[in-house]
């Protein structure tokens, strides 16, 4: 799946991305443009709706902001880590 956004993820504007963004879209959860609570910021995809697609992309910058990788059940990546043996030096 391919994700676009048309604005940036930062939400609050200071410059980070992080739990308070994530709590300006969850005070704004499934609210439209036209209702009380409306926070256009986290709007990401600007479809004027705050919903899932907006929290995956803010999930989706999130992590990769932080350097992580999403290892998926099943994909080859997760068959390594699973072998992978971590040694106290």
């Amino acid at each position: 799946m391919r994700l676009w956004w048309s604005k940036t993820t930062d939400i609050n504007g200071d410059c980070r991305i992080d739990g308070c963004g994530f709590n300006i879209l969850a005070r704004s959860w499934n609210i439209a443009g036209s209702e009380p609570g409306f926070d256009a910021a986290a709007d990401l995809d600007g479809d004027g709706y705050v919903g899932p697609l907006d929290l995956a992309i803010l999930a989706d910058i999130s992590v990769r902001a932080r350097g992580l990788h999403v290892i998926r059940p099943g994909s080859p990546a997760r068959a390594r880590a699973s072998r992978t043996v971590i040694r106290d030096r």
